[in-house]
């Protein structure tokens, strides 16, 4: 195996796993929420990451020498314990009453979560960034189309992000202010 290919490889794997957690967090959220306004945007996301992640395995697959076995189970292994982990993650930063099958929809609620949306997005930006910028020093053309698209595909979802996580916190100020006593939210 070449130093590039190397080197390459662990830096596709972040962005696989970051890309997995993504998809995650808004399938958890999805399903604890369905009433959310930006559905059809988490929708649409989980859909591009799912494409991502698919993509980003058949390129490892390809990367990855086929004598390397015991690494390929050892991977797997590592993939199922780390999914594991952000399933027992996300469920259990889920307030009781959502796990329960309850709405828990809040005003503060949706803020939080659209935090944390934001959050696993950023990493996986940055994991894609990180690694068109490994792929751009070794002259590694392919990788470099390939996570600059997941890159530009995340940062749009954070733009958008952006937007829901302003409307969301303007509802909170509005619901705060009038169970306060009638004061005047400002205006959107």
């Amino acid at each position: 195996m070449a130093v590039t290919t190397e080197a390459v490889i662990p830096l596709l794997r972040d962005v696989r796993d970051a890309e997995e957690a993504v998809a995650g967090k808004l399938r958890a959220d999805l399903a604890a929420e369905p009433a959310r306004d930006h559905r059809q945007t988490l929708e649409d996301h989980i859909q591009e990451v799912d494409d991502h992640i698919h993509e980003l395995n058949r390129r490892l697959e390809q990367l990855t020498p086929r004598g390397q076995l015991p690494g390929a189970f050892t991977t797997l292994g590592d993939q199922a314990v780390s999914t594991g982990r952000l399933l027992w993650r996300l469920m259990s930063g889920l307030p009781s009453t959502v796990r329960a099958g309850h709405d828990g929809h809040t005003p503060q609620r949706l803020l939080k979560d659209i935090e944390e949306e934001f959050g696993v997005a950023a990493k996986a930006a940055a994991a894609a960034r990180a690694a068109e910028r490994c792929a751009d020093e070794i002259g590694d053309s392919l990788d470099v189309d390939m996570v600059r698209g997941i890159r530009t595909d995340d940062e749009r979802f954070l733009n958008n992000l952006d937007h829901s996580l302003e409307e969301a916190a303007d509802v909170v100020v509005r619901v705060k202010t009038s169970e306060v006593g009638g004061g005047t939210a400002p205006a959107s």
